[in-house]
């Protein structure tokens, strides 16, 4: 499955854990369980974008004044928010000391911000990546690809190299 496809359906997962969360609380087992699951779902979704989606936006921004702007309005949003959700998280590790009115007035919040920074991914970041993902490999990509073996999902032959993936059906501009 292809990278941008990956990390809208993680988006999904993890906005239906949330609400699902909410609605069980959690004082329950399951609701608890839902919680510590979509913390390591939320943990694994940001080490994907930091492995596999930063590099190339960073790389584009390099001759890319409105993507490095773009870049560094997001991410200082995102750095405070992933800093937030994360407090959040620990603070109801323990599932005994706070009161349900507090726990619903939190996690209300953290979906909110959550659905916020999903959008403004979906519809900034993963463009631009889509973006460049179309443009045409440097000569030293290309020499570097020659390399790489040729895979294949079922519908395009691709190569991967670090982290990014290079269609290798893609007619380049």
């Amino acid at each position: 499955m292809e990278l941008i496809n990956e990390l809208r359906q993680e988006h999904q997962v993890l906005l239906q854990m949330i609400s699902q969360i909410k609605n069980l609380g959690i004082l329950s087992d399951e609701g608890y369980f839902k919680l510590l699951n979509s913390k390591q779902i939320l943990i694994d979704h940001l080490t994907k974008e930091d492995t596999a989606l930063y590099p190339l936006l960073y790389k584009g921004a390099r001759k890319d004044k409105e993507l490095k702007d773009l870049l560094y309005n997001l991410l200082s949003e995102m750095n405070n928010l992933t800093s937030e959700v994360l407090d959040f998280y620990s603070k109801y590790d323990d599932r005994t000391s706070f009161s349900k009115e507090e726990f619903a007035k939190d996690i209300t919040y953290v979906m909110l911000q959550l659905k916020n920074r999903i959008v403004k991914e979906e519809e900034h970041l993963y463009r631009a990546y889509d973006k460049l993902r179309k443009v045409k490999p440097d000569l030293w990509t290309q020499f570097r690809l020659a390399f790489v073996p040729v895979q294949d999902d079922g519908e395009k032959r691709y190569k991967t190299l670090a982290g990014i993936r290079y269609d290798m059906d893609q007619t380049y501009q």
